[in-house]
């Protein structure tokens, strides 16, 4: 069954791998919200920098907090259309959430991942490209709950994973969350 399975969490949560560890299983494409940002930052010949994501990010949400969704719909409306599940990356806040489900008709879900703040900083630290510093996330938090609600959009989530642990306990989660909506079969 062809539906949208978007994804949420901080960063570092490891938003990103889920999908692909859901992406592994059922036919689907990987959407990124947030590539409308790096594209503009390319665009602007700006340094790929968490000041300027940040910078570019709330610009291009100004007029309206679900634009990076609203810029993704043909996207995913492509994707699902040819059968495939749309993996939907970084649904920051409720109305990019809003977007998606008030303009589809298709199954909708929205999973949240969770990691404490440890685990997401030593990721975020080590990564090869945008690593972030502890300051840099703890800003980026404050931002995604002051500027964008996020918690608002960990509520409405259908499904949590918690992803503190390996890669083989989250594979096990995917197919956990898949067995439980009809998507996949549990292992």
């Amino acid at each position: 069954m062809a539906c949208l399975i978007g994804v949420c969490g901080f960063t570092g949560a490891g938003k990103t791998t889920t999908l692909l560890a859901i992406h592994k299983k059922i036919a689907s494409e990987h959407i990124y919200l947030g590539q409308a940002v790096h594209d503009e930052i390319a665009r602007r010949g700006l340094i790929n920098s968490p000041e300027n994501q940040q910078f570019v990010r709330l610009e291009l949400r100004e007029n309206s907090l679900g634009a990076l969704a609203t810029m993704c719909l043909p996207a995913i409306r492509d994707c699902v259309e040819s059968g495939q599940s749309a993996l939907v990356d970084a649904i920051m806040n409720q109305e990019e959430f809003e977007v998606l489900r008030s303009n589809f008709a298709w199954p909708v879900f929205l999973l949240q991942v969770s990691t404490n703040f440890e685990i997401r900083v030593a990721r975020l630290s080590s990564r090869a490209d945008r690593s972030m510093s502890r300051a840099q996330v703890q800003n980026r938090d404050r931002l995604e709950i002051e500027s964008l609600g996020i918690e608002n959009v960990f509520n409405a989530a259908t499904d949590v994973i918690a992803n503190e642990r390996s890669t083989a306990d989250l594979d096990k989660e995917v197919d956990l969350f898949l067995g439980r909506n009809g998507l996949g079969e549990a292992r």
